[in-house]
């Protein structure tokens, strides 16, 4: 039994070379034969060539693809004005009257007078006007209704003054067309306003009914309008009192007495002060102050308790 083993081992030893020798003739054998193969292989050199060549199409398909298109105003506001659709009329504003302003209070203000012009621009040769109003709208808006779930109570309109400014219905050739109105508010009314709870808007509205022709032959003619809108500020200016508002406090059991004077009247922007005052100027005194319980019981609602309270 040694003796197989050593010569196990003996043939063992002497075998490792020859392996060793066998398994780098095959390596070598492997890399020419790789390097042959790729010198002589005309498809593989044209389809690197065309990987390398197509990688940059890709990426620049990718980039493309990727790319943001941006809509800026003037773009944005372009599609506006192509989407907007064709009217033959269209009504215009010019307001010639200055700021509206109500001078004093609601008791005493005589109002304030609004006055311009409405254009009527026909873009066809003859257009058959039916009628032509205006209309000035008190619209108060609570951005916190009264009642939940309610849209109604939000918004409440009041009109201020209808004018008609079309008698009967006129035919109107192309061109722009003057029509002036004048509109007294009366001075009772509120200022206009934006608060957080609440908002009050004066709108001026216009609104002209004209015929337009029959799409068929043998159709008839429909009656289509054109509207439109603007707001009015309306301000008020409160008259600076002659004379500041004088207080005067008393505060008993002493005899101190604190006058101020200020103006009733605050304005935003300029900083504004108050004077006070305190006379007699009192001597320095303690005052205790006096801590009252009150304790309050429930009787029961048995007859034993009650006869016990008796």
């Amino acid at each position: 039994m040694p003796h197989l083993v050593t010569s196990f081992l003996r043939s063992s030893t002497g075998s490792i070379p020859h392996i060793k020798a066998v398994s780098r003739s095959r390596n070598t054998s492997r890399s020419t034969s790789r390097s042959a193969s790729r010198n002589t292989s005309p498809h593989a050199s044209d389809s690197e060539d065309r990987h390398a060549v197509k990688m940059p199409d890709l990426a620049e398909a990718i980039r493309k693809h990727h790319r943001l298109s941006l809509h800026f105003g003037r773009s944005a506001s372009k599609e506006r004005h192509q989407h907007v659709p064709y009217s033959p009329v269209v009504i215009d504003w010019s307001v010639e009257s200055p700021p509206v302003v109500f001078h004093g209070n609601a008791e005493d203000s005589t109002g304030a007078l609004v006055s311009g012009q409405l254009f009527l621009d026909v873009k066809e040769d003859l257009v058959d006007v039916e009628s032509f109003e205006a209309s000035l709208n008190l619209v108060v808006t609570h951005k916190r209704p009264f009642q939940n779930n309610c849209s109604d109570c939000q918004a409440q309109s009041t009109e201020v003054e209808r004018l008609k400014l079309l008698a009967h219905p006129v035919p109107l050739r192309k061109g722009k067309h003057q029509f002036p109105f004048s509109i007294l508010l009366p001075g009772h009314l509120p200022a206009s306003m934006d608060t957080p709870v609440v908002s009050i808007a004066y709108i001026l509205s216009a609104e002209a009914q004209f015929l337009t022709a029959p799409t068929a032959p043998e159709g008839f003619s429909t009656i289509s309008s054109a509207k439109s809108e603007r707001i009015i500020d309306v301000k008020r200016t409160l008259p600076e009192p002659l004379y500041p508002h004088n207080s005067v406090r008393v505060f008993p059991p002493t005899n101190i007495k604190a006058a101020a004077s200020y103006v009733s009247d605050v304005p935003p922007s300029p900083p504004e002060y108050a004077e006070d005052e305190m006379s007699p100027t009192p001597p320095i005194e303690y005052y205790d102050l006096e801590e009252l319980v009150a304790a309050r019981a429930t009787a029961p609602n048995s007859r034993r308790g009650s006869q016990e309270l008796s």
